[in-house]
């Protein structure tokens, strides 16, 4: 497994791609707002699901055009307050 940091957009988030080369598939974490950048990483690779740690507009710039274009499962971050 390897992982690869992608920088993206003017505040500069983090965008995490979890590559696993011997099947070519990998994750995309938070996708930021530079799509042409995220896309060159995962070209090569089936992408299998998309993971937000939350939804601010840094973080998921480039959700949009990732699932239309490999049709992958988004996983939100969901935080549960409820005491049950």
């Amino acid at each position: 497994m390897d992982i690869k940091i992608v920088v993206t957009g003017f505040l500069q988030e983090n965008c995490y791609i979890l590559k696993d080369d011997k099947n070519k598939e990998c994750l995309v974490i938070d996708p930021g707002d530079d799509y042409e950048l995220i896309k060159k990483e995962i070209s090569n690779y089936k992408v299998l699901k998309v993971l937000l740690t939350h939804n601010h507009f840094d973080h998921v710039g480039a959700l949009e055009e990732l699932v239309n274009d490999y049709k992958v499962e988004v996983h939100p971050f969901y935080f549960d307050l409820s005491d049950e």
